[in-house]
C-alpha cells in the first residue's frame, strides 16, 4: 500500500503530492505578485500622464483587429510586434486609457520579475531585490510613464539577458549552451519586432557569447543565436507575404525607417536644432539628458573601479554582459538621434544592474551592515532621481487640464451626431480623440508628425491626401504650439483648406493651446 495520498503527480523520478506542487507554484509566483502590486502602486499615480503615441498605436492595433493591416490601412515605421501585443490585449479588454496603462504596468512588473529571478540565480539575492525594486521607479524617467513601446519591449530584453547568462555559465553543457543561446536570440529578436534599435542590444548579447563562451562552443552557439533572433522577423514577413502586403511592410519598417533621419528631415528642423541631430550632437544631448540618472551613472563608474571586491560576490559574466548591454543600448539611443526622451529608457536596465553591483557588493563594510547599506543607497538612488526629475515627473495638473479639454472636444464632436462611416482627422498631438470618439482617421497616413513635418512616408503629399479625403471632422491646434519638427507652412496649407471646405464648430482651450474643431460643409 502506498504511503502517499491518492492525488499525486510525478516529477521526474520523484512523486510529489498535488498540494505540494501547488505550493511550489505559488511560491514561485509570489515574487511576481509582489512586484505587480509594487509596480501598480508606483505607476498608478502617474497614469494621468499620457502620450499621443499611446493612442496612435491603439488605433493601429484596433484597425488590425478589424482586418486592416498595419502599413497598408494605417501607416507607421515601427515594427509590428507592439501593434500585435496591443491588438491582442485590446481584443480582450477593449481600447481605453485603462487598458493601455494596464499593459504598461504588467510589462514593467514582468520585467522586474524576470530581472529578479535572473540576478538571484546568477549574482546575489540582494542585488536581485535592489534591481527589481528600483526598476519600476526608474522606468518613469524620460517620460516613461507613457512610453508604451519601450515598456512592452522591456520583459523581452530581460529574457534575452537571462538566456545569455544561462548560455555562458561555466557548468553548462554544450547542448544547454546552444539551447540557451537560441532562446536568447529568440527573445531579443522578438524585442526587435517591438523596437528596431533592439538590434544594438542583440549585438551586445552576441558579442557576449563570442567573448565568454569556450572556444569550441562559440560558432555553434552564435549560429543558433542568430537563427533564434531571425525567427520573429521571418514569422511576421511570412504573415504579411501571405496577406499579399510584404512589400508595404518592408518599405515601412526597413526602407523608410532607415530614412527617418535623412538630410531633408534634419534640415527641416532648422539651423537651431539640426546640430543636435548629428552623431556628436546626439551623443552630447543623450549624456546631458540622462543626468537625472546621475546616481546610477556614478554607481556604474564605481562598479568598474571596485570590480575586484565586487567579483567576490558577482560573477564576472554578469558585469561584462551588463556593460556590453549599456554600451550598445547607448549607441542605439545616439543612432536614433534622441528625437524623444523615452529612447533613453533603453539604458536604464543595465545601468541599474551595474549600480546595484556596487551598492550591494562594492563597499567595504561588515557583512552584517551590507544589507542596510544597500537599502540606504537604494533610498538615495530614488531620492536623487525624484529630485532631478521633479519638474517633469510631477506635472499632474497640466495633464489633467489637457485631458479635460480633450473630453470637452470629444463631447463637442458627439454633439454633432456622428454617423457610421464618418471620419476624424486630428492635426495636433491629441490623438486620444480617436479613442474617445470611436472615429477613425480617413487615410492610412494620419499621425500629425507624418502630416505636418518632413517625414518619410509612402504618400507623396500626405497632408494633401488626408485633407482631400474630406473627413467630416478636423481638429487642429495652434501653430505656436507646434512640435519643433512641424512646419508652419503645413499649418497654413491646412488652414486654407479648412477655410474653403469646412465651418468652425467648436473652440477648446487646453491651458497651453487652443484646439479648434471644424465640420465639413454639406
Amino acid at each position: 500500500m502506498s504511503l502517499l495520498p491518492a492525488r499525486a503527480v510525478r516529477s521526474g523520478a520523484v512523486t510529489v503530492p498535488a498540494a505540494e506542487r501547488m505550493k511550489r507554484i505559488g511560491a514561485a509566483l509570489l515574487p511576481f505578485l509582489i512586484l505587480l502590486a509594487w509596480t501598480a502602486a508606483i505607476r498608478l499615480p502617474f497614469s494621468v500622464q499620457s502620450n499621443g503615441d499611446e493612442y496612435f498605436y491603439a488605433v493601429i492595433a484596433d484597425n488590425w483587429r478589424r482586418g486592416g493591416l498595419p502599413y497598408v490601412t494605417s501607416f507607421d515605421i515601427k515594427p509590428p510586434g507592439a501593434f500585435l501585443i496591443q491588438a491582442l490585449v485590446q481584443g480582450l479588454f477593449g481600447t481605453s486609457r485603462a487598458t493601455i496603462k494596464g499593459m504598461e504596468i504588467v510589462a514593467v512588473a514582468l520585467a522586474a520579475f524576470i530581472a529578479y529571478r535572473t540576478l538571484a540565480a546568477h549574482a546575489s539575492r540582494r542585488l536581485a531585490i535592489w534591481v527589481a525594486a528600483l526598476l519600476p521607479i526608474h522606468m518613469l524617467a524620460f517620460d516613461g510613464a507613457a512610453a508604451i513601446n519601450m515598456l512592452l519591449e522591456l520583459p523581452l530584453a530581460f529574457a534575452a539577458l537571462a538566456a545569455t547568462l544561462n548560455a555562458i555559465r561555466e557548468e553548462a553543457s554544450p547542448r544547454d549552451r546552444r539551447a540557451a543561446a537560441f532562446l536568447a536570440g529568440l527573445a531579443i529578436g522578438a524585442a526587435g519586432m517591438v523596437r528596431q534599435t533592439a538590434v544594438f542590444e542583440a549585438t551586445a548579447m552576441a558579442l557576449a557569447l563570442v567573448i565568454l563562451l569556450p572556444h569550441g562552443s562559440r560558432l555553434r552557439s552564435l549560429a543558433v543565436f542568430v537563427t533564434g533572433a531571425a525567427l520573429p522577423a521571418i514569422a511576421f514577413a511570412a504573415y504579411f507575404a501571405r496577406q499579399g502586403h510584404f512589400a508595404e511592410m518592408f518599405e515601412a519598417v526597413i526602407t523608410l525607417a532607415m530614412h527617418r533621419m535623412n538630410d531633408a528631415v534634419i534640415a527641416s528642423y532648422g539651423d537651431q536644432f539640426a546640430p543636435y541631430l548629428t552623431i556628436p550632437g546626439a551623443t552630447f544631448t543623450s549624456l546631458f539628458r540622462s543626468r537625472v540618472l546621475v546616481f546610477l551613472w556614478c554607481g556604474a563608474g564605481l562598479c568598474f573601479l571596485h570590480r575586484k571586491r565586487i567579483l567576490q560576490a558577482v560573477p564576472q559574466r554578469v558585469l561584462i554582459v551588463s556593460a556590453l548591454w549599456l554600451g550598445f543600448a547607448f549607441a542605439g539611443v545616439v543612432n536614433g538621434r534622441l528625437l524623444v526622451d523615452y529612447y533613453l529608457l533603453a539604458i536604464v536596465p543595465p545601468l541599474l544592474i551595474l549600480a546595484a553591483a556596487y551598492c550591494c557588493h562594492g563597499i567595504d563594510v561588515a557583512p552584517a551592515r551590507a544589507g542596510r547599506m544597500a537599502a540606504g543607497l537604494a533610498v538615495a538612488a530614488v531620492a536623487t532621481f525624484a529630485i532631478a526629475e521633479r519638474q517633469t515627473l510631477f506635472e499632474f495638473a497640466a495633464f489633467r487640464e489637457r485631458d479635460a479639454a480633450i473630453e470637452r472636444m470629444a463631447g463637442a464632436i458627439r454633439a454633432l451626431s456622428p454617423q457610421a462611416g464618418d471620419r476624424l482627422l486630428v492635426l495636433s498631438r491629441d490623438l486620444a480623440l480617436y479613442v474617445e470618439t470611436g472615429l477613425n482617421p480617413p487615410v492610412p497616413v494620419f499621425h500629425p508628425t507624418h502630416l505636418m513635418a518632413v517625414f518619410p512616408t509612402p504618400a507623396a503629399d500626405p497632408l494633401g491626401t488626408a485633407l482631400g479625403a474630406l473627413p467630416r471632422f478636423v481638429v487642429i491646434g495652434d501653430v505656436s504650439a507646434r512640435h519643433s519638427a512641424e512646419l508652419p507652412e503645413r499649418y497654413a496649407e491646412a488652414e486654407a483648406w479648412l477655410g474653403t471646405h469646412y465651418r468652425p464648430a467648436a473652440t477648446i482651450d487646453t491651458g497651453g493651446e487652443t484646439l479648434r474643431l471644424y465640420e465639413r460643409m454639406r
